[in-house]
């Protein structure tokens, strides 16, 4: 487990350092007005973040004063009468969608609509720049929450960390609690062994003078046998 944590923090952190500058392109999307010019952001995250990125862009969209709402059938984020300085003297309809790329790429759709016509590099060129600049500062706070989970990914690997930790050191200081037990035992089973060896020096001892009156009381037997077979043999003559 520990090791999928570091894997995946690590995966995370090479993508975002991978996308310091968000790919930014103009395309021809298609939303509930047809098919018309959008930008298109690449952004990391998985479908599953498609909900998170499209709260956070809710949001993010609210300092360009307009009203905005998102509309679940269509799946598409409204912002009406929005000021966008620089891309237009007038008011600008800024529509918005979050869609899955591939596995682990999601893509923010912009589409500008300026009254007349959508935002385009080949009707409104000065504008574009500003359309990318606006999508690079919602970017940083896309990264920013991708940081803020890789932070959060750390800190709980750590705690993961420091519980191991604490565990292997529960566990040694059992060992060393085991070793002073065996240690004690040691010693007292070696006392025992000298005991033990001062008794069987001792029984040496007592086994030798013990086989010594043995064979004094065989050699006293053997010469009362013969005393005995010679006055037997007195008798007979």
């Amino acid at each position: 487990m520990k090791q999928l944590i570091v894997i995946f923090i690590i995966s995370i952190a090479s993508y975002i350092q991978a996308q310091n500058e968000p790919k930014i392109s103009e395309q021809i999307r298609s939303m509930s007005r047809g098919n018309v010019s959008a930008f298109v952001m690449e952004l990391p995250g998985k479908v599953t973040a498609i909900k998170s990125v499209r709260k956070e862009w809710l949001d993010f969209v609210k300092s360009y004063k307009g009203k905005t709402s998102y509309n679940k059938k269509i799946d598409e984020v409204f912002t009406d009468n929005a000021f966008v300085k620089g891309m237009s003297e007038n008011t600008v309809d800024i529509s918005a969608k979050v869609v899955s790329k591939d596995e682990g790429t999601l893509e923010l759709v912009v589409w500008y609509n300026l009254g007349v016509s959508y935002l385009s590099s080949q009707e409104h060129a000065a504008g574009v720049p500003v359309a990318a600049e606006m999508l690079k500062e919602f970017s940083k706070r896309v990264y920013a929450n991708l940081l803020e989970e890789q932070l959060d990914a750390e800190q709980k690997a750590l705690k993961l960390m420091n519980s191991g930790l604490k565990s292997i050191q529960k566990e040694a200081t059992g060992f060393d609690k085991s070793i002073k037990n065996y240690g004690e035992q040691i010693k007292e089973i070696e006392t025992k062994i000298v005991a033990v060896k001062e008794k069987e020096a001792i029984n040496t001892e007592e086994q030798a003078k013990q086989k010594a009156i043995i064979d004094t009381q065989d050699k006293k037997i053997e010469d009362m046998k013969r005393e005995i077979d010679s006055m037997k043999s007195r008798k007979r003559k």
